[in-house]
């Protein structure tokens, strides 16, 4: 067995978004924690909901559903565009 430490991704961009990340986690992917790292995407939880569930989580908890594309984009990405949804869906112009 090797003795070298473990290396993981980066998750500069996640740390900054880390509110977001423990609100998705919890309340979307209905998970009391995860490693959620730069490169993680929603394709790392397959097996934890069907991807019509994570949409109709994501459109009832940020006002939008979810695209093929949105399960390949990393998942602070998502987030970004989440929260974007979220605010014009509280205040509108």
């Amino acid at each position: 067995m090797s003795e070298r430490p473990l290396e993981f991704a980066p998750s500069n961009e996640t740390e900054r978004r880390a509110a977001l990340v423990e609100e998705f986690v919890n309340e979307v992917l209905r998970l009391p924690w995860t490693l959620v790292t730069d490169g993680t995407t929603l394709v790392d939880f397959e097996g934890v909901r069907t991807e019509l569930e994570l949409s109709e989580a994501c459109q009832e908890h940020y006002g939008m559903g979810l695209g093929h594309l949105h399960f390949q984009m990393p998942l602070y990405l998502l987030l970004d565009e989440l929260e974007a949804a979220r605010q014009r869906r509280d205040f509108p112009n």
